[in-house]
């Protein structure tokens, strides 16, 4: 525990507004210095769990998307507030809410078949949503895998690439 008044992140960043307005501004800043930083004209944005929420976010706001990735992401807040029964992060957004904007991205979403921590049917939902808006939308399931499983052993992260810029 460290007491807010020591910690340069307030708490509700990791609960209520863990994907919050002020969350993206600052990662989508992030992501303009990285990309200058390296002359990028396109990127690729990969993300675990709460980072899959953030990553998706991302992708639904820009125009620079090559290729969105999540491994166990949290895709609909909403889906996943319910079924694990928690509060509802009110001062979050939710990738739900941007799954038909995500037509033109090409995306895989991973999840293992033994992840306790997001629901399948909220993942699968989210990617159901693109493919009804037309979507590329890639669900893959890890058979045996759990949250916490040690995904570089099955994670191919050339496939982003591949046909790509």
């Amino acid at each position: 525990y460290i007491p807010q008044e020591e910690s340069s992140c307030p708490q509700k960043y990791w609960t209520s507004a863990r994907f919050s307005r002020d969350v993206l501004d600052s990662m989508n800043q992030a992501v303009d210095l990285a990309k200058k930083a390296v002359s990028a004209k396109r990127i690729v944005l990969v993300g675990f769990s709460g980072g899959g929420a953030v990553a998706t976010l991302l992708a639904s706001e820009r125009d620079d998307v090559a290729f969105l990735a999540t491994v166990g992401g949290n895709l609909d807040v909403g889906c996943w507030v319910r079924e694990r029964r928690f509060t509802p992060l009110k001062e979050s957004l939710d990738p739900a809410s941007v799954a038909g904007l995500l037509h033109s991205v090409p995306q895989r979403h991973v999840l293992g078949t033994d992840d306790t921590v997001i629901p399948r049917i909220c993942s699968r939902g989210f990617v159901q949503n693109v493919q009804r808006a037309h979507g590329r939308a890639e669900f893959v399931e890890v058979p045996g895998y759990g949250h916490n499983s040690p995904w570089q052993k099955v994670w191919n992260y050339t496939y982003a690439f591949q046909g790509k810029e």
